[in-house]
């Protein structure tokens, strides 16, 4: 069975914001700098974060980088666990995974603050998740679709002294697989995970697999076994598409 991994660009128009929500997300970042350096209250981790990410001066629906009028690029790794319940009849699998995606966002700077040398990252608990403006990814042909919540929530959010944003979580999906059947049982099989913005096009919002240093955006579990079939290759790619909304 070949696994074929696709990023999917895809959305919606722009969604028009008011004026004061524009102007927020324009002076946020210098706001929240600002009151980093020059507080000099700031002397516990829990001050320091209500700092960072105070709702008066960080709007977390306002993507980074829109008050510039650029995309907020985003890059992407996923590391396969498990591939099972492969159902012909049903075309679809299920799969465990751990989808990572990082970006900058300029508003959660705090390089050349007192704070920088203590801590060069800082690792968020996950109920501080919500919090923040993270993309809007999905995935296009779940079916079903759930995050690992055992022992707590999978989910975590690094950020970085540069404005850096790391999210990784640990999801559980049914994905659909449109299989072709006319060598079975001797048949090859490719299936996709299509992953794109729900509500923002490539002028907003950019995805790319994070492929630095050549290591693979894709990564399998080495010890990963699947009853009747084997992975034989998977690669990623892009892939944009038009829908009649935009």
């Amino acid at each position: 069975m070949t696994t074929e991994m696709v990023d999917l660009q895809d959305g919606h128009p722009n969604h028009r914001l008011w004026q004061k929500m524009i102007d927020t997300g324009r002076s946020s970042a210098g706001n929240c700098a600002n009151l980093l350096r020059n507080d000099a209250s700031i002397n516990t981790v829990e001050e320091f974060l209500d700092t960072l990410i105070n709702s008066s001066h960080y709007d977390r629906r306002i993507r980074p980088f829109f008050d510039q009028h650029k995309p907020c690029n985003v890059t992407m790794t996923i590391h396969i666990n498990t591939i099972s319940a492969i159902n012909e009849v049903n075309m679809d699998y299920n799969t465990d995974l751990i989808f990572r995606q990082s970006w900058y966002d300029p508003r959660l700077n705090y390089s050349g603050t007192d704070w920088a040398k203590k801590s060069p990252q800082i690792t968020l608990h996950y109920s501080l998740i919500d919090r923040i403006w993270v993309p809007d990814s999905f995935f296009r042909n779940a079916k079903e679709g759930k995050r690992s919540d055992i022992t707590v929530p999978n989910r975590l959010i690094r950020i970085h002294l540069d404005g850096k944003v790391l999210y990784s979580q640990r999801l559980l999906l049914k994905l659909d697989c449109q299989m072709k059947l006319q060598k079975f049982p001797l048949d090859n099989q490719t299936c996709v995970v299509n992953i794109g913005s729900y509500g923002f096009d490539t002028n907003d919002l950019a995805f790319f697999w994070d492929e630095a240093q050549n290591i693979s955006a894709i990564r399998v579990n080495e010890d990963l076994e699947m009853p009747d079939f084997v992975l034989s290759n998977h690669e990623a790619r892009y892939c944009n598409r038009t829908t009649a909304t935009g």
